[in-house]
């Protein structure tokens, strides 16, 4: 059975304020990338964090995107259509500025190509 779509969460441990969380998928087939959501675990909406992206060494963003550009609202996340292949290594790099120490979870929705 050939699914519409997949989806992918990565979840952070505790972001101190002022500090990074980057990590990484490592795509396992040919997929396009649809919407990131990022969320914080205690539910609360971002206000000031920041986020880039990088497919490879080619960076997505231009600096840095906030967070709240990317919410866990299938109705309000922008439409992305980032083409990953095989084992190509989708990255970001998260800074938070809340304020306070968060964690977050990181959801890709994945298209199989």
């Amino acid at each position: 059975m050939s699914l519409p779509y997949v989806y992918k969460t990565v979840e952070s441990g505790d972001i101190a304020d002022t500090k990074e969380w980057s990590d990484q998928f490592k795509a396992d087939q040919n997929y396009t990338i649809e919407k990131v959501f990022i969320m914080r675990k205690d539910g609360q909406a971002f206000t000031k964090s920041t986020i880039t992206f990088w497919l490879e060494n080619q960076p997505l963003t231009k600096d840095v995107v906030p967070c709240a550009l990317f919410p866990p609202s299938e109705f309000d996340s922008p439409a992305l259509g980032y083409e990953i292949k095989a084992n190509q290594v989708f990255k970001w790099t998260l800074k938070n500025l809340e304020g306070t120490t968060i964690s977050v979870f990181l959801v890709l929705k994945l298209k199989p190509k």
